[in-house]
């Protein structure tokens, strides 16, 4: 009876205690402390990124993150970060079916493109692959499926503040796309379905979209971008906020956004 009376007791305690959050397949971090030379070695996964551009880092201060890499937003010469030398090098890490992307950020200007991490290429009539990013100063996530071989871009219904810190999300779970902005739901969509269509050639930028004949880089910071395999549940993202949001000085959960299928 004591066995059996042990054994409830602790099966009722992993059922009450809140699942972990699944580890990323791949994480960056983009301070001097992970900096050797050009090339930020990655927390998880097997790339590495390499930098472009000028080197320069914030001042050390009393709070926040310390020495993060300063990205301009210059277009000459281009800085950013590039995972592997293609998209087809980068398959590693490189969601096919479901995937999260997450970054922290802090922007502080912008055209009305910008682009945090992408994979795409976006040409005419020709749309593949996914990018988290921002359009008229509203933060995005446009992924394309083999169901429509086209680009469906959520964007978050309120504007974003220059110099304020975030934490971007955009999931798909290969029927649903969803983008979360510090820990909330802010759009959703259905219009997506099956696998992600990536194109034959481009790059995986890291601070900038960019594909062949469009970029459109950070000016600001990017502390640290994301990918999982998997599509995170609006539960997993809100814990990854909330376990990291101490670290950046004024950022808070927004209030929940009541979302319309668009």
């Amino acid at each position: 009876m004591t066995h059996r009376l042990t054994a409830c007791l602790l099966l009722a305690i992993a059922t009450a205690l809140p699942a972990a959050t699944p580890p990323p397949t791949a994480r960056w971090q983009f301070d001097r402390q992970h900096l050797t030379d050009r090339t930020i070695k990655p927390i998880a996964g097997p790339l590495a990124a390499q930098l472009t551009g000028p080197i320069r880092f914030t001042q050390k201060t009393s709070a926040g993150p310390q020495q993060l890499i300063r990205l301009s937003g210059q277009t000459s010469p281009r800085q950013r970060f590039h995972v592997a030398r293609s998209i087809t090098d980068a398959k590693p890490i490189l969601p096919t079916t479901a995937m999260t992307v997450s970054a922290w950020l802090k922007i502080e200007s912008a055209g009305p493109w910008v682009g945090f991490v992408s994979a795409l290429q976006d040409n005419g009539n020709y749309e593949k692959g996914w990018v988290l990013g921002a359009h008229n100063s509203r933060f995005t996530f446009g992924l394309a499926s083999a169901k429509t071989g086209r680009l469906t871009y959520l964007t978050a219904p309120r504007l974003f503040e220059f110099g304020h810190w975030y934490h971007v999300v955009g999931t798909y779970d290969g029927r649903l796309q969803r983008l979360y902005v510090d820990g909330q739901l802010e759009n959703e969509s259905k219009t997506q379905s099956g696998p992600i269509s990536y194109p034959p050639d481009g790059m995986v930028a890291l601070g900038a979209y960019e594909d062949q004949n469009e970029y459109y880089p950070i000016d600001g910071l990017l502390e640290s971008a994301s990918i999982w395999h998997q599509a995170l549940s609006a539960s997993d993202i809100r814990t990854v906020f909330q376990n990291r949001a101490g670290r950046f000085p004024g950022i808070h959960a927004q209030p929940p956004t009541v979302v319309d299928w668009p």
